[in-house]
């Protein structure tokens, strides 16, 4: 591998590698979140019985019981339910928006990319057409034009930087 060609690698890896970078700072604040809701979803349940224990000595100490030791026995599993229900949904969010992220960077780097790959075939297009100006005595030659081929840049002495359409998807 010539130089150039060493550089144009070490750019495209560079350039991809800053987009996988943040899709992997969403994939850890993802994960993050995950133990988060798993310890919250904890929390509540061992909340929701110690409450189960502790409020009919409470309402018994108070000179309250019968029906409304029932009642407030139902309304701490209906408290519990609401919490997991409010914890459910913070959870598909963060997976929501996390997905969001990979779907938004995996899109950026391929346009990137393909941009990169585009400005290096003019380039090398241009580079071919000076060369065989100043070769040519007036001849009439077919210019070399870099070809693209099954989504790889095939340039000069067959150098094709990168694989575009590369996708990356995260998920539960």
């Amino acid at each position: 591998m010539d130089y150039t060609a060493a550089l144009r690698q070490a750019h495209i890896n560079s350039l991809r590698q800053k987009y996988l970078d943040i899709i992997e700072d969403a994939r850890l604040e993802k994960e993050q979140k995950q133990v988060q809701y798993e310890e919250d979803t904890q929390d509540a349940y061992i909340e929701k019985m110690t409450e189960q224990r502790d409020r009919p000595q409470q309402l018994r100490a108070a000179g309250l019981g019968g029906g409304l030791e029932q009642s407030e026995l139902g309304s701490i599993v209906l408290e519990y339910q609401d919490q997991l229900e409010t914890l459910k949904k913070e959870r598909e969010q963060f997976i929501s928006e996390f997905n969001r992220i990979v779907e938004v960077q995996t899109r950026a780097m391929n346009n990137a990319l393909a941009e990169y790959n585009a400005r290096i075939a003019l380039e090398d297009a241009n580079a071919k057409e000076k060369a065989s100006k100043s070769s040519s005595s007036g001849g009439s030659k077919k210019k070399g034009v870099p070809s693209i081929t099954g989504g790889k840049y095939t340039g000069q002495n067959g150098y094709g930087p990168v694989q575009s359409g590369t996708v990356i998807s995260y998920y539960k």
